[in-house]
């Protein structure tokens, strides 16, 4: 859209904008190694509830693309205190090249008030620099709605 003539002053009003709430809970990720398709690779994730809690049960789901062993994929803790991470250590084998993606879900008891889950998404770059990426000496197109290759931009700094 192209916009010509003058401007007139525009007056800002703030409103409070209500916001998601999210439990007051931390989710971090460890990935050791490069992921590969076909390879065992270990993830640890650290679960930090920043309140006391009666209860911590963390629930993991992987994308097709993934395999993880069944027994990993819910894990309960009873009362945990504020600050005392849980860790969990996982094994997942990725079947394909490309993105995949791990969530971790927690989800918190004895809160009277607020959220009680908060989601973490892992994103696991498998093969990176797979054949795609080698057969053209760049990353593979991506493109929009319309069928065009959306080109990446610098950003420009003044």
């Amino acid at each position: 859209m192209i916009v010509v003539g003058l401007l007139a002053p525009v007056a800002f009003v703030r409103a409070d904008v209500p916001h998601k709430q999210v439990a007051p809970v931390d989710i971090s990720s460890i990935v050791d190694g490069t992921p590969h398709a076909g390879q065992l690779l270990e993830i640890e994730v650290t679960v930090t509830p920043r309140i006391d809690v009666s209860s911590l049960h963390v629930s993991l789901v992987a994308a097709e693309g993934l395999s993880l062993d069944a027994s990993a994929a819910e894990q309960s803790f009873g009362h945990t205190a504020a600050h005392q991470p849980r860790k969990l250590t996982l094994q997942v084998t990725p079947r394909e090249s490309g993105m995949q993606l791990l969530s971790v879900i927690a989800e918190i008891g004895g809160v009277e008030n607020g959220a009680t889950r908060r989601t973490n998404t892992i994103e696991l770059l498998v093969d990176p620099g797979s054949a795609v990426q080698k057969s053209t000496g760049r990353k593979p197109s991506v493109t929009d709605a319309t069928g065009q290759r959306i080109q990446s931009m610098r950003g420009v700094t003044h």
